[in-house]
């Protein structure tokens, strides 16, 4: 069966985007048991802290005998009854705990309102004492219960912290395993593919012709082989010269050249093409102390425009995004796709401010000249990032790393603008 390499690289980015949501959902997760854990000590505290102050009231003041007292108590029991009626969710351990305190609290309660009813104020002092015994012997018992769902508590958040770690951790590594796999199988297929390809064509130029037999079979590569294989034939039919054997090789080699350095969408240079140009551009102005500049930009909100409109006015509208930039550019200047919706320009002999002018006129002229898609206007706004060779840059790379440092500064700052680097 016979995949495209687009569809492998589409199955590589899908890939890339679940494993990046898998980890969100994992440390989602993994907050949500610590904040829930979290909330179970502050809610235990909270119970202890209101049985002691609800013992000191007792211990501290005569109860029973005045009624600002039993005010008092009644106020701080009403809040530890507030407490335990936002109640976190609860695991059955801890849900046991917290049925204990809520039955003792009931008894407290109980206990309470028997001894106003009695009017203990009336009663001789060693009946009040026991009463007051009776209460705090609840309240111990609550604030025991407390302590024991404090530490409970305690188990679990170290027990979820250690678990969602190793979660995260497993999560991850086989994550990450799994991209690298697929990236090393995606380089071997290409790799091998050239390959296959350039050695045929070596042994063509030999007039030993070779039948190519690719070992990852791709519809772009077969559609490759397949006019290759059309050539023998013909070469082999008419006993074509050695000469006119060479330019035919020649002439697919050069197309199987432009095919490694052209972008097939937008028909612009690709990532290769870029750096290849980029390291020329570089040395040139290096060595004559020339200026040199890089323009990186991306399509704003991109992906709301393949959502509405659909993937094929998206790629339609990266086309005419080439078409304005190319009108807009000099002839000695190279546009390329970098990746996705993200373009670059290279600037020879052009400093900051020339950037910041042709990244001004590729903005005026996407304002005026929206892409017509099935009768509507779509239009597209950049983030663009620029920077120009420093003393600081050793190589094109760095160079492009800076202008997407300022390409994604613009990004953060409102998009539609223009940023540059600050060395």
């Amino acid at each position: 069966m016979t995949t495209a390499l687009i569809q492998r690289v589409s199955y590589f980015a899908i890939g890339c985007c679940f494993v990046f949501f898998l980890i969100i959902f994992s440390v989602l997760f993994a907050y949500q048991s610590i904040t829930l854990a979290a909330q179970r000590e502050a809610f235990a505290q909270r119970i202890e802290s209101h049985t002691d102050i609800l013992k000191q009231v007792i211990l501290s003041k005569q109860l029973f005998v005045k009624n600002n007292d039993i005010d008092e108590w009644l106020n701080y029991h009403n809040q530890l009854e507030e407490i335990l009626s936002t109640a976190p969710e609860m695991t059955a351990k801890q849900q046991v705990i917290l049925n204990s305190i809520q039955s003792r609290n009931l008894n407290l309660k109980a206990l309470f309102e028997k001894q106003t009813q009695e009017q203990f104020n009336n009663a001789n002092k060693i009946l009040q004492n026991h009463f007051n015994a009776r209460l705090l012997t609840q309240l111990e018992s609550i604030r025991a219960d407390a302590v024991n769902l404090s530490v409970d508590v305690q188990e679990n958040i170290r027990d979820t912290v250690e678990h969602k770690f190793m979660l995260i951790a497993i999560v991850l590594l086989l994550s990450l395993s799994t991209l690298t796999f697929t990236a090393i199988k995606l380089r071997r297929i290409l790799k091998t593919s050239l390959t296959e390809v350039d050695s045929a064509i070596t042994h063509n130029a030999t007039d030993d012709f070779q039948k190519i037999e690719l070992t990852y079979p791709s519809e772009e590569f077969e559609s490759i082989v397949q006019h290759f294989q059309e050539m023998n034939k013909k070469l082999q039919e008419n006993s074509i010269s050695i000469d006119a054997m060479q330019q035919i090789i020649a002439k697919r080699t050069e197309v199987l050249e432009e095919m490694t350095r052209t972008d097939p969408l937008t028909k612009v240079a690709n990532r290769r093409a870029i750096y290849e140009r980029g390291a020329l551009e570089y040395s040139r102005s290096k060595r004559a102390s020339l200026a040199l500049t890089v323009m990186l930009f991306d399509c704003d909100f991109f992906k709301k425009v393949n959502d509405e409109y659909g993937h094929f006015c998206g790629d339609e509208l990266l086309k005419h995004l080439c078409h304005v930039c190319q009108s807009e550019i000099r002839v000695v200047d190279f546009l390329g796709r970098y990746g996705g919706e993200e373009f670059i320009v290279i600037l020879p002999n052009c400093d900051n401010s020339g950037g910041i002018e042709t990244a001004k006129r590729i903005q005026q002229q996407l304002a005026i000249q929206p892409l017509v898609f099935k009768g509507q206007e779509v239009f597209v706004t950049l983030s663009i990032g620029i920077c120009s060779l420093t003393s600081n840059h050793k190589d094109f790379e760095q160079l492009v790393n800076d202008a997407d440092q300022a390409m994604y500064r613009a990004k953060h700052n409102g998009r539609d603008r223009i940023e540059v680097f600050a060395a």
